[in-house]
């Protein structure tokens, strides 16, 4: 995930939330009301009826439609291929940062740096990489095309949201702030960390394990939890030494987990060994994350 982070008063977070609950609100009683002149199995329709019903009540009631559709209106000009008003999920969301009064300073990159404001999807300037995690309840879900099961935290008024590693820079009203200041190097180091981590999390959670032991698969989990959670504590004054101590420390995990994997004699630390009861295709996953290849020679041994 990429993006810019904008400070915002406030009054602005506020208004930009109220907006947006208004917007769902209004969409979903669109649907609800075009899918009841639908006449059909609601499981059954596809979001393209829908849009396609509310054109047609629109017509007739000679009004505009309350639903718009994706599209990047491409148009050719003196300058050559241009966008003059595309519709689409940037477009929506500097429409509603606008409305509450964010300079168009702030918002130029996640245009490509155009002049007019016009994004394009997946076509943005200057962003970070964004690594956020949550907190709370675990709910399962049930895939009904393939039956799989997966985990995930259902948001709720536990649940909470943190960034896992803090952006570098704040953009402000006149602006930018560096929350810390690290070489791209390390930086780099710590991106690639994360990613393994939060990778293995989900791994682990969602992993068939072969004697089901929950006690064991929650020390691993609460263990990776604890090493990701403290890039979140970054600042301008942490010590890059500590920094390093605390990769190290990770990487002993990563090799740890390999080992258990492909040696089982290997003496692993309680929150490493739970790895020994995943399936194969878990370890595969696991081991897919870490970066290595699996040795399926190792596992029939």
């Amino acid at each position: 995930m990429h993006g810019v982070t904008i400070e915002i008063t406030e009054e602005q977070y506020i208004a930009l939330k109220t907006n947006f609950q208004k917007t769902v609100t209004e969409q979903d009683n669109v649907f609800a009301e075009m899918v009841s002149r639908l006449h059909k199995d609601p499981n059954q329709i596809k979001p393209i009826e829908i849009y396609q019903e509310e054109v047609k009540a629109a017509e007739s009631e000679a009004r505009a439609p309350r639903l718009t559709q994706f599209n990047i209106c491409p148009s050719l000009s003196s300058q050559g291929l241009t966008f003059e008003h595309p519709n689409n999920c940037k477009t929506k969301l500097i429409h509603a940062l606008k409305e509450v009064k964010i300079p168009d300073k702030s918002l130029t990159s996640i245009a490509n740096n155009s002049s007019n404001l016009a994004p394009l999807p997946r076509m943005s300037g200057e962003m970070e990489d964004i690594f956020l995690h949550s907190v709370g309840n675990k709910y399962s879900w049930k895939d009904p095309d393939t039956n799989q099961i997966t985990f995930f935290r259902k948001w709720e008024e536990k649940s909470k949201l943190f960034w896992t590693l803090p952006p570098l820079v704040v953009r402000q009203q006149e602006n930018e702030t560096k929350l810390f200041d690290i070489s791209p190097l390390l930086l780099t180091r710590i991106k690639d960390t994360i990613s393994k981590l939060q990778g293995l999390e989900w791994v682990v959670v969602n992993a068939k394990m072969k004697e089901a032991n929950e006690i064991k698969r929650n020390k691993l989990t609460d263990y990776i939890t604890q090493l990701y959670s403290f890039f979140s504590t970054l600042t301008l004054t942490t010590d890059a030494a500590e920094i390093q101590k605390h990769l190290e420390k990770c990487d002993d995990l990563f090799f740890g987990l390999y080992r258990v994997v492909n040696d089982f004699d290997f003496k692993a630390y309680e929150h490493e060994a739970v790895a020994v009861d995943l399936d194969i295709n878990s370890q595969e996953e696991m081991l897919n994350v870490l970066g290595q290849a699996f040795d399926y020679q190792v596992l029939r041994c």
